[in-house]
């Protein structure tokens, strides 16, 4: 005896319009939004209207179930219960699944729709797209990660750690290589270079939200108080963590020999001295010049001691010139306040 499959049997199978359906839980026209013949939405209108009603249904809630090899668990046996209460005890019987994710549907673990003649169909759109909800919730998820990258590269005000954003990035396949990345490598132009990760679509935080947001100002409110969990301020932290200044990250890559050759010495071409620390986190000339600016910048600030030795140094060479040190305006100004 050839068993068919269960792809086989929800094909083989004859579909009721979803209008049909509607109507015998009681739903009006008007209540529903279609997404074809087979698939629609229920309205918060025809939501409303029902729980205004003074007659109650009963919960059966299904759970537990430890599936068999096939991957037969709680959806095949809620599947089924709902069958045997509509057709043998004549109830009015629903089931509520939660929708499928393809990470699991193109695992051993398989679609979410049952199994056999327990199943609930059209099989293939519930697993892959269903009504579009996941892959709308993947692009906000990407676009809420972008947007806070973005952030960081044209400006970070906040001044953010990169290396401490806990929004994770979103896909909705199983992809472990993703889990943990690193992004913004190559040119300064394709962002900060920090790690990242990627998580399935339906662990994301946004998803918990759009599952218990009431309404759309409901949806809003909750996105909005769950931004601060991305923004990692010392504020949001149970401890404040030290920051590096820059000048410490600049001495850490070894441009102190260049900050006090720049300071003692007259170099017509700061840029070709530049060159010989170019090396390791320092990428070219610029990025060396900076992180040495950085350096002589905390030197003038530190302390009256320090602010003495680098006058000293200025005097000694001439070289309160601003193309030597091609400081910014305000930085040059700090200069100007000190010599």
């Amino acid at each position: 005896m050839n068993l068919k499959s269960d792809i086989k049997i929800a094909q083989d199978t004859k579909e009721l319009p979803i209008t049909e359906i509607a109507k015998k839980v009681d739903l009006q026209p008007d209540e529903i939004e279609l997404y074809g013949n087979d698939k629609a939405k229920i309205s918060w209108k025809g939501i409303n209207r029902i729980k205004q009603g003074k007659k109650l249904g009963k919960l059966i809630l299904v759970t537990s179930i430890s599936p068999t090899p096939a991957g037969e668990g709680k959806s095949t046996i809620t599947i089924g219960l709902g069958d045997a209460i509509s057709s043998q005890l004549h109830k009015n019987t629903l089931i509520a699944l939660r929708e499928p994710s393809m990470g699991p549907v193109f695992g051993l673990k398989g679609g979410a729709t049952g199994g056999g003649y327990a199943q609930i169909i059209p099989m293939e759109d519930i697993n892959l797209h269903f009504t579009g909800d996941m892959h709308a919730l993947t692009s906000a998820i990407d676009t809420l990660a972008a947007l806070v990258d973005n952030y960081i590269y044209q400006d970070n005000s906040l001044e953010l750690d990169p290396n401490r954003i806990l929004l994770k990035r979103g896909i909705d396949v199983n992809d472990r290589t993703l889990r943990k990345i690193t992004i913004g490598q190559g040119s300064r132009f394709n962002g900060i270079e920090h790690e990242a990760s990627f998580a399935i679509t339906v662990a994301n935080e946004l998803m918990a939200i759009l599952c218990l947001a009431t309404d759309i100002d409901d949806l809003k409110k909750r996105i909005t108080e769950c931004w601060d969990a991305t923004q990692l301020e010392d504020m949001y932290l149970p401890f404040k963590p030290k920051r590096k200044t820059k000048a410490e990250v600049a001495r850490k890559k070894g441009l102190e020999p260049l900050a006090i050759t720049l300071l003692t010495q007259p170099y017509k071409q700061p840029s070709e001295l530049a060159q010989r620390y170019v090396k390791g986190d320092v990428k070219n000339a610029d990025d060396a010049l900076q992180g040495a600016r950085d350096i002589i910048a905390e030197m003038v600030n530190e302390d009256e001691r320090s602010r003495q030795t680098v006058r000293r140094s200025f005097e000694y060479t001439g070289m309160i010139r601003s193309k030597v040190i091609k400081a910014k305006e305000s930085e040059a100004a700090k200069f100007r306040d000190y010599f």
